[in-house]
């Protein structure tokens, strides 16, 4: 009977499992780095709210986003890239903010959870933060905006408003009748 449910349990463990799951290599650069050889993987989870979130920048600027119930299947929202502009404004926040040096804490069991891994200068750190961090709160926000880009090539090819094409439907009537 335990041998039973065992099997039962095995696949829901393995999803389980492999929700959790965090890649420990990062892709190095051929060329100029555009995150000047930073790498970041920030994930958030609320219970709570039901928030769930992942954001993963390369060192060779690939960017990866996990939305939603894509984070606990793991499976890949959308993928985009950073350019050095945008690298150097995440270098900026990291290093400014003071993510390199952070360590663990907070209380466990206290929403949100942050899991944060950070890679410089071959070397990878990561910390879990309970509760809310203004720190990564500012890094979240910044990359929740770099994710929404995977929205800009659907609005760009929307056919853009034109007085050139405005129609104005002509009427045959004869709107003297309703003057006096």
């Amino acid at each position: 009977m335990c041998i039973r449910r065992l099997l039962l349990a095995a696949p829901l463990l393995l999803v389980m499992l492999t929700g959790c799951a965090a890649r420990n290599s990062w892709a190095m650069p051929s060329g100029v780095s555009p995150t000047d050889g930073l790498g970041i993987q920030l994930e958030l989870r609320n219970t709570d709210t039901n928030q769930f979130a992942r954001f993963r920048v390369e060192p060779d600027g690939a960017f990866t986003y996990w939305g939603g119930k894509d984070v606990l299947f793991d499976a890949i929202t959308w993928e985009g890239a950073v350019d050095s502009t945008r690298g150097a404004e995440l270098d900026r926040i990291v290093r400014a903010r003071g993510l390199l040096q952070m360590q663990s804490g907070g209380t466990d069991g206290v929403q949100p959870t942050w899991d944060v891994q950070l890679f410089d200068d071959g070397r990878q750190r990561s910390f879990i933060v309970h509760g809310e961090n203004a720190a990564l709160e500012e890094l979240f926000s910044y990359l929740q905006n770099l994710a929404s880009a995977r929205f800009e090539t659907i609005l760009d090819a929307l056919p853009k408003p034109s007085v050139d094409r405005l129609t104005v439907p002509v009427t045959s009537s004869d709107d003297t009748a309703d003057r006096p």
